[in-house]
């Protein structure tokens, strides 16, 4: 059974052990829960949940609408494809990044629940503003460093595919962005009478229509990897 929140990811997106970590952070009853903190907690939890959902599928539209404008024709190309071309990479890339933010936030908070003698940052908003992948890490390895869930998690922080993506973020989001390039291979004897072969867009050496999929692969295995081992973490911990 889908939660109402899994049933607006898009394709790809790893529904059923996302559904059962959240059933297991969020809607079941948590014993070691602070009553007086539980709801604001489960609260923070399913913002999160939904950032997940809904930050990986606006990263799955937009690398739809990036590989829609790179096989278009190039005479058909109006005055702003450039401007929708680097707009559908930002969000594309931005918002695949965020959904594993989210991931490592929304868990912070569901370990909140189980040691929440722990977990220093879920106070206020100030403190919240510290929950970082690398703060969840480290709670996470304070609390259960043998579970399978922190070295999840490890794995995530550490891959050089998050840390790519992370470097890719940042190069789009605070800095000018760098063009497409379009690589043209020309066919003939010479300039003037070669026809063309094939036509190329690339961004900072990788091909757009290697890169979109390339970038949405890696993101929803290391996705579905980390809450498969969050839903097998929760269930635990609910026995």
């Amino acid at each position: 059974m889908l939660t109402i929140i899994s049933r607006e990811a898009a394709p790809g997106f790893p529904r059923d052990v996302f559904d059962r970590a959240y059933i297991e952070m969020a809607v079941k009853p948590v014993k070691t829960a602070e009553p007086q903190r539980a709801g604001d907690v489960r609260a923070e939890i399913t913002g999160a949940a939904l950032a997940v959902v809904y930050r990986h599928r606006r990263g799955w539209e937009a690398g739809e609408e990036l590989l829609a404008l790179a096989r278009q024709q190039r005479s058909d190309r109006g005055t702003d494809w450039h401007y929708a071309a680097q707009t559908a990479l930002f969000e594309f890339v931005v918002s695949l990044h965020s959904a594993f933010e989210s991931s490592f936030y929304g868990l912070y908070f569901a370990g909140a629940q189980l040691r929440p003698g722990g977990f220093p940052h879920v106070a206020d908003d100030d403190s919240r503003r510290k929950v970082t992948p690398k703060s969840v890490v480290t709670e996470y390895e304070k609390q259960w460093p043998a579970s399978g869930l922190t070295a999840e998690l490890v794995k995530v922080k550490d891959s050089p595919f998050y840390d790519k993506l992370s470097r890719t973020r940042n190069v789009l989001a605070h800095r000018i962005a760098p063009g497409f390039e379009h690589r043209i291979t020309l066919e003939g004897d010479s300039v003037e009478t070669a026809t063309e072969y094939e036509y190329e867009l690339v961004w900072r050496g990788e091909k757009v229509e290697a890169l979109v999929p390339d970038i949405l692969a890696g993101t929803e295995a290391l996705l579905g990897d980390l809450w498969t081992q969050a839903a097998k973490f929760f269930v635990a911990a609910s026995v």
